[in-house]
């Protein structure tokens, strides 16, 4: 087996919102010739929105950002199909990807509720059917323990 450290942490300040509006995913930059790459105008209107309900979110509630670990937990909703299947309480499992949804939101999220998406270490995404937008909540992690005291489980 491998080794997992096992650090001991509590949660420290916790921010969240909810954004209205069709959810966007970020997936690869599109090449346009010229060494230009370009994301979808939709992509950016998302993420302009997102930053900008974030940012009044983050002033409301005296925040500055974060700039040690963290966790996030988004929840994208759409609006379900009119099909039976989705009236029986499935799940959304089609396009676009939780992960590339995620990403736009994490990277909409940097310089608002922390200096970098490199700080999320825990990360949740769900897609589910409801009204349509995404709920996002980021809680501070801080570690307890002295580093140096770290255990090692096999």
């Amino acid at each position: 087996m491998i080794p997992v450290e096992c650090d001991i942490w509590r949660t420290g300040r916790v921010i969240s919102c909810r954004v209205f509006g069709r959810p966007r995913a970020q997936g690869s930059k599109r090449h346009v010739g010229g060494g230009r790459m370009v994301e979808t105008p939709e992509l950016v209107d998302w993420r302009k929105l997102v930053s900008h309900v974030a940012g009044k979110a983050a002033r409301d509630a005296g925040w500055s950002p974060l700039a040690g670990p963290c966790g996030l937990v988004l929840t994208c909703y759409r609006q379900a199909p009119k099909s039976p299947k989705w009236k029986a309480g499935g799940l959304p499992d089609t396009i676009p990807d939780a992960d590339k949804l995620a990403r736009a939101v994490c990277d909409s999220l940097s310089g608002v509720w922390y200096d970098d998406d490199r700080r999320i270490v825990n990360l949740t995404v769900m897609k589910r059917f409801g009204p349509i937008g995404c709920e996002v909540a980021l809680t501070e992690l801080i570690e307890t323990a002295n580093p140096a005291n770290r255990r090692t489980h096999v």
